[in-house]
């Protein structure tokens, strides 16, 4: 009786052992390598630094040479967007097979065309307390708690008398593009594009988020932010 249940383990243990290696084996099976190349139209010597993005999300940056690489892509079908400054956007849909390797090159069309992007900063420590009073402010789209007035504004009016008011400054990676003003308000113009832009207020997380410029717009971007 003892040697039967022996043997049962021992199949039953062999049995998980030998699945579980299969299943790595098959996801190792299902990745490829994936490369990016990022030049300028009609251009293979020109190199440009730029950002990948999947979907809305940031995917990836290129390096000085304007090449992109992972090594670990699962399998599927994938709508990439290349977006760099002084450029066109450029979609491509690509199709990745596990365990060969996959290179596309992004060809960036000059443009120079502008939007607008407009935001405000918001203390989201005030705005959920002032939420329970005003329930309402959830719902706002971007453009309304520009506009309309939240009560959590980071501005001369949240903070005590004679407290200075902290910068509230808008970045592109490690470049300054604007800092708002006295009532925590930010404008700006910018060549169209897909940006990650990040907002910043001493004394509060940083934050970052995507936004995209089509030529001629507005585009409304708020930034909440939480008490360090």
């Amino acid at each position: 009786m003892k040697r039967l249940i022996f043997y049962q383990v021992f199949i039953v243990t062999t049995f998980f052992f030998l699945t579980g290696c299969k299943d790595k084996n098959d996801n190792e099976k299902t990745k490829t390598q994936l490369t990016i190349n990022v030049k300028e139209f009609n251009n293979r010597n020109s190199g440009i630094k730029a950002y990948i993005f999947l979907d809305d999300s940031l995917y990836g940056k290129t390096d000085e040479k304007g090449i992109f690489v992972n090594n670990s892509v699962k399998s599927g079908n994938y709508t990439l967007t290349c977006s760099a400054i002084n450029f066109r956007d450029t979609t491509l849909q690509i199709i990745l097979i596990g365990g060969k390797k996959a290179q596309f090159d992004f060809n960036l069309l000059p443009d120079s065309t502008k939007g607008k992007v407009f935001g405000e900063f918001q203390d989201m420590t005030l705005f959920r307390e002032k939420s329970i009073v005003k329930p309402e402010i959830t719902t706002w789209d971007e453009h309304k708690v520009y506009d309309a007035t939240t009560g959590a504004t980071i501005c001369y009016k949240s903070l005590p008398d004679n407290l200075p008011i902290p910068e509230r400054s808008v970045s592109i990676e490690d470049s300054l593009i604007t800092v708002s003003d006295g009532f925590g308000q930010y404008y700006f113009q910018i060549q169209c594009g897909t940006y990650v832009i990040t907002g910043a207020c001493d004394g509060y997380t940083s934050v970052s988020r995507v936004i995209k410029v089509l030529p001629d717009s507005k585009v409304y971007a708020n930034f909440y932010l939480e008490r360090k």
